[in-house]
């Protein structure tokens, strides 16, 4: 029988269904776009943080290179020849440059390590928002097939 009521009611169910679901996707889609910037974020520190390493690497070789030069010239004037006690004091200072200097980038690559793993999270986070927005239109379809089923029934 033609139930005018339940067509108009199923109609404004549709509406009501395709509205929803279209302010849901929109938030989950601003929120896939965030968590995609955070990653990409999280990617630029972790490059930050190697290129800082290197630098600071770097810059503590040419301390220890300025020291051993330093500690030369002092032996020079003071007429030690670099041999013996003089060349162990030397030995140690290169060694202890580059001890320092290995330390630097190994932090480094450690806090690098870090960003990254924050970056696999934004997008694994991002992922988990992408099914949840299929999710979503999925069960959206589902609803409008619904009611559209039901207006079919108003009609017979």
């Amino acid at each position: 029988m033609f139930n005018p009521g339940a067509i108009i009611a199923n109609m404004f169910g549709m509406a009501s269904v395709a509205e929803k679901s279209e302010a849901e996707e929109d938030a989950l889609y601003a929120n896939t776009l965030e968590l995609e910037r955070a990653a990409r974020m999280a990617d630029a520190q972790a490059v930050d943080a190697l290129s800082r390493g290197n630098l600071l690497a770097g810059q503590r070789r040419m301390k220890g290179t300025s020291l051993m030069r330093s500690q030369k010239v002092a032996y020079a004037a003071s007429g030690v020849t670099a041999e013996g006690t003089p060349n162990q004091a030397l030995d140690s200072s290169q060694f202890f440059s580059e001890y320092d200097a290995q330390n630097l980038q190994n932090n480094a690559v450690r806090e690098a390590f870090g960003f990254k793993e924050v970056g696999r999270k934004y997008r694994a986070q991002r992922d988990e928002t992408k099914r949840k927005m299929e999710q979503s239109r999925k069960e959206a379809e589902m609803a409008l097939i619904g009611h559209g089923v039901s207006m079919l029934g108003a009609f017979l």
